[in-house]
């Protein structure tokens, strides 16, 4: 929407040679996520050079995942992620002249789906070939020893504001807001508490029940900036209880990439479809899918039905 702005102010000035980034955002309201790469300081120095090809392989498993389900990749911000879940006017009302999210099955669904898409980038970080490779590193074992790739989530919801920030050298489309600042704090939080993944009650609140059920309460805290008690939850997982795929990784050729990408395009379409018809609740994944079970199983019973 920020690209389209712009795009829409070169058509109104009629000059295709320059961009104007001294327009007014928009206030949007969304489900921010924060990722961030454990140990990268430490990693960087190890890896050097190879440190690119590193966080790139990183990037494309939280890219392609949130994306899939209808995450938008905002900030990379060299060893970490911002992923935005944006909500639309329709999922808005206005209560004592303020704007705010309109309660709704929708809205459960959208949220179940942004904790969902972050879960299964735990999982597939873990069960990643090209993430496994570097455990056999010597230096980062002799560095960290028993060395994995590991991540930290933080998530959140509240508002923003949408816009473009640079000049006509480089201008890039992003998110202001306290709010995003505190997801990137409830990130932080997890290296405190010692789990992967932390969300605050604003969050919390929009998830349906079935998925309120599996989180665990964390800790009640006053975060700088905010003078509201902020509750804290996470889900808990052991990530070391996946295995790493046996199938090597294969890099893809042009067509194949392309006809994959055009595949994860149409389930992204078919999913966008059944959120908007009511009729695509991912909250039953919490319990069936065969890597939450394996992470959960020290955690929690579960049905015996398991789905992929």
């Amino acid at each position: 929407d920020v690209y389209k702005r712009q795009i829409k102010n070169i058509a109104d000035e009629g000059d295709s040679n320059d961009i104007n980034p001294l327009l007014p955002g928009s206030k949007v309201f969304g489900i921010f996520g924060f990722c961030d790469i454990r140990n990268f300081t430490d990693t960087t120095e190890i890896l050097q050079e190879d440190v690119m090809i590193f966080v790139n392989e990183v990037a494309e498993i939280v890219h392609d995942i949130t994306t899939l389900y209808l995450g938008a990749p905002n900030k990379n911000i060299g060893d970490a992620f911002l992923v935005v879940w944006k909500f639309m006017e329709r999922d808005l009302e206005v209560v004592n002249d303020e704007l705010r999210l309109r309660m709704s099955t929708r809205i459960n669904d959208i949220a179940d789906m942004a904790a969902f898409a972050f879960i299964m980038v735990i999982a597939a970080v873990n069960k990643s070939k090209k993430m496994a490779k570097y455990r056999e590193y010597e230096d980062l074992n002799a560095r960290m020893p028993n060395y994995r790739v590991k991540m930290g989530f933080g998530m959140h919801a509240g508002w923003a504001i949408e816009g473009a920030i640079g000049s006509v050298y480089k201008i890039d489309a992003s998110y202001i807001s306290p709010h995003v600042n505190l997801t990137m704090a409830l990130e932080e939080g997890t290296k405190i508490y010692g789990v992967p993944f932390v969300i605050s009650h604003h969050f919390y609140n929009l998830l349906s029940k079935e998925v309120q059920q599996k989180m665990r309460p964390l800790d009640r805290i006053v975060l700088h900036g905010f003078e509201e008690v902020t509750a804290l939850y996470t889900f808990d997982l052991d990530f070391s209880a996946l295995k790493v795929e046996e199938k090597e990784d294969k890099e893809l050729d042009r067509e194949t990439h392309m006809f994959s990408r055009i595949r994860a395009r149409h389930k992204r379409d078919l999913i966008r479809k059944g959120i908007d018809k009511g009729v695509y609740h991912i909250k039953k994944r919490f319990s069936t899918n065969r890597n939450i079970r394996r992470m959960r199983k020290e955690y929690t019973s579960v049905s015996p039905r398991v789905t992929s």
